[in-house]
């Protein structure tokens, strides 16, 4: 400082070196704001020379550009290091071309393309530097959404060169390219080792920076495995070094993921502070990414506990959604802007965003950071319109995901139990079995994770897996019937008292004639029961009709000697019988002389019971028809009658 004030008496040099001095003084103790200011001093001290020292010059703008991004001024950072790179080329300098590349990839936008940015990095990468390893992980980085096959074999060659090279730093910075590059195609606890390795690295090289990078990358993977536990004891160690490194990116970082615990541990209140303070932090600091996140985490808190969050962030939120879906490269944010459309009142477009997802597939979205996340989202709205035609795509698209956790771009926001999503896509599709199994392995991981909210959420859909109790009482003139949410009120008519008796004994055959005689719900059991007889018996048995016939073939006869006797009185009385005899035996027998039946108490009480209790389920499917449907399936008619929940 007092050099440049005395620069009419110190020489321009020696003032420029101060000022150098003093920003790289700065820079240490992570005040980068005001080693910015410094380095610029030094610039523009350094212009002032005749000739200007170029290399010194490249060097000054390399720092100036580093220290502007690192102070909240991407940005302007970018414009500086632009400079330097085409310094750095016209004095055929590669490692300061490749510094310049990789500062100037250092803050990129995932909803943009960078293409000044990847451009650098692809000259730097053909370069020969000590940088080239970290060159290749930045680039596979920068093409992961673009080409991800590019993006791993970048990132391959980048560890590979690491390796030989034996520096901590570099390789860690390699590995976290790889582990960025294979993100959506990874083994989560294979991963979690690579992170092991990229903290070790950090901590081994002194480098907090690459430490806060492998640290991160545990919290993705410790949620993606339900280790909640393990992930917030890594939000911690990600905090200390937030505020060790002084970066409005890294505080960013920490305190969005503290906001992501919040949520999936129920704190809404503490999570809606997180989210709004780390949005402020990135905006005020000029982060890329900074709407991106705000956007997943308001959405987050507010689809689990739509009162925790303020209006105002809400709104923000959807116009941050909209923006980004109409203009960012990659559609994570669709299925997101679906649902709320159709929870805010726009559901004929949601409807129609969904039907746009629908007709272009699950494979519209690529195995990357955010695939299983999104599909989760769409899933959510797939149920809620009960579309079961899309269903059975989204659930094979998530299916390999079952037993993790949903956990989308860098542990921004976490959906939960990837099986809770495939149990309500299985209950749509009717599959019970499948259902069951995938939301107890919901359940399971809810618990292990201590995630309260999605825990609740899980249970609640178990509960959809059995039918909804039914219920159905006398109160006063009317009959009320219950069928979980749904009540029925109905005149009194005798179906409903039946219908009643019937509930009253689940899963028991009750004879019709019981219900007639109002004899109650006793059990039928091995077979001792009221007369269920087959319903009717004849009405003479074969041996009473051979004797009616018999009978009258000898009136007959007695009438005939009667007759020729003159025994007028005989005769009278004989014919008499006889016209009895004749008159049973037909009403005993029909056409062909089939013997005829006679209806017994068991079978008139089916015919009356069945008619009632039919008549009765008509009146309830009239007032609501899904309530008619479930009995018209539950409720069983005949010689005995049950109700089978």
């Amino acid at each position: 400082h007092h050099h440049l004030r005395a620069v009419p008496v110190v020489d321009l040099d020696t003032a420029a070196a101060s000022s150098e001095a003093a920003g790289r003084e700065a820079a240490r103790a992570m005040v980068h704001e005001t080693a910015a200011g410094h380095f610029q001093d030094a610039v523009r001290l350094l212009a002032r020379q005749v000739p200007v020292d170029l290399v010194r010059r490249c060097r000054l703008l390399l720092a100036l550009g580093e220290a502007r991004t690192k102070g909240g001024d991407p940005s302007g950072g970018r414009e500086v290091l632009a400079q330097a790179a085409t310094l750095a080329r016209r004095l055929g300098d590669d490692e300061a071309f490749a510094l310049a590349a990789l500062r100037s990839a250092d803050r990129l936008d995932f909803n943009d393309v960078d293409h000044p940015g990847l451009a650098l990095l692809r000259e730097a990468a053909v370069r020969e530097s000590p940088h080239r390893p970290r060159v290749l992980a930045r680039l596979a980085v920068a093409r992961y959404h673009a080409d991800r096959d590019e993006a791993i074999h970048l990132s391959e060659v980048a560890v590979a060169h690491a390796r030989r090279r034996a520096e901590p730093a570099t390789l860690a910075y390699a590995l976290s390219g790889w582990v960025y590059a294979v993100w959506g195609r990874h083994d989560p606890v294979a991963v979690l080792a690579v992170a092991d390795e990229i903290v070790a690295h950090g901590r081994a090289a002194g480098d907090p920076e690459t430490e806060l990078e492998g640290r991160l990358w545990r919290i993705v993977f410790r949620l993606e495995t339900a280790a909640l536990p393990a992930a917030e004891r890594e939000v911690h160690a990600v905090a200390r070094l937030a505020e060790r490194l002084r970066q409005p990116l890294h505080r960013l970082l920490a305190t969005s993921r503290a906001a992501t615990l919040a949520t999936v541990q129920g704190r809404f209140a503490d999570a809606a502070v997180l989210a709004r303070d780390a949005w402020d932090i990135g905006t005020r600091g000029h982060e890329p990414d900074a709407d991106a996140v705000y956007w997943g985490q308001v959405f987050s808190i507010w689809w689990l506990e739509p009162h925790a969050v303020a209006d105002a962030d809400i709104a923000a939120m959807e116009r941050i959604v909209r923006r980004l879906a109409a203009s960012s490269p990659v559609n994570c944010h669709a299925p997101g802007l679906v649902l709320v459309c159709l929870r805010r009142g726009s559901r004929e477009e949601g409807l129609a965003r969904y039907e746009a997802l629908r007709e272009a597939g699950a494979a519209a979205f690529p195995p990357d950071m955010l695939r299983v996340w999104s599909l989760c989202l769409l899933a959510t709205a797939c149920v809620e319109l009960d579309d079961a035609g899309f269903a059975e795509e989204l659930h094979t698209a998530l299916l390999p995901s079952a037993g993790r956790v949903a956990v989308g771009a860098g542990a921004v926001a976490c959906a939960g139990a990837v099986s809770h999503y495939l149990g309500m896509l299985a209950l749509l599709l009717g599959r019970t079995a499948d259902a069951a199994r995938h939301l107890a392995d919901a359940v399971a991981t809810h618990e292990r994770m201590g995630a309260e909210p999605m825990l609740v959420a899980s249970r609640a859909w178990q509960t959809r897996l059995a039918p909804a109790a039914f219920t159905i009482r006398r109160d006063g003139k009317l009959w009320v019937a219950r069928h979980g949410e749904r009540t029925v009120r109905l005149p009194d008519r005798k179906g409903l008292g039946y219908l009643a008796a019937l509930v009253a004994a689940p899963s028991r055959a009750v004879p019709a004639l019981d219900l007639l005689t109002g004899s109650g719900g006793a059990p039928v059991e091995d077979g001792l029961h009221s007369d269920t007889g087959s319903g009717s018996d004849e009405i003479l048995d074969p041996a009473a009709r051979t004797a009616y016939r018999t009978r009258i073939n000898d009136l007959r006869a007695e009438i005939d000697q009667a007759g020729s006797w003159h025994d007028t009185e005989r005769a009278t009385r004989l014919e008499s019988e006889l016209e009895f005899l004749i008159h049973e035996l037909a009403a005993a027998t029909g056409l062909g002389g089939r013997s005829r039946r006679t209806v017994t108490p068991a079978e008139r009480a089916r015919v009356s019971v069945t008619r009632a209790i039919r008549n009765a389920i008509a009146a309830i499917a009239a007032a609501d028809t899904e309530m008619g449907r479930f009995l018209d399936d539950h409720v069983h008619t005949g010689t005995t009658c049950s109700f089978d929940p």
